[in-house]
């Protein structure tokens, strides 16, 4: 498969469920195993992506996409630290692109607590719920 534009990057333990881009006022449901490549440390059963028992690994979607908006559910575990990368470069996803923080609440602060950019220059909300809530 050849790297795609915008990558999908879940980093260690962390829940999503209805995650949904929209281009142009069409939804796509992108947990579905025609929109992206799973690998051994992911399993993807009723909508719902989980880590195996083996946490790590990057998710790429088999797509590119232009202009977007992304909406995703997701419930973190203890010390969850995994993100939402996109615009990255398939030889260095991790410092090669933008990321949207999604890390147990309180596990860190400045631009690496839940949610901001971590290539922003300004301060973000912390927008996140204790760790087992949501969803």
């Amino acid at each position: 498969m050849k790297p795609l534009s915008i990558k999908n990057l879940f980093v260690l333990t962390a829940c999503f469920s209805f995650s949904y881009i929209c281009i142009a006022k069409k939804e796509i449901n992108l947990l579905t195993p025609e929109e992206i490549s799973l690998n051994k440390h992911w399993v993807l059963e009723k909508g719902v992506l989980s880590i195996s028992d083996t946490p790590g690994g990057i998710i790429w979607s088999k797509r590119k996409f232009g202009d977007f908006t992304i909406s995703l559910e997701y419930k973190t575990s203890t010390k969850a630290n995994s993100g939402l990368f996109f615009r990255t470069d398939p030889k260095n996803a991790v410092q090669g692109g933008f990321e949207i923080q999604i890390a147990s609440p309180g596990l860190y602060k400045g631009k690496h607590m839940l949610v901001p950019f971590m290539m922003q220059k300004t301060k973000g909300l912390a927008a996140g719920k204790p760790d087992g809530d949501g969803m």
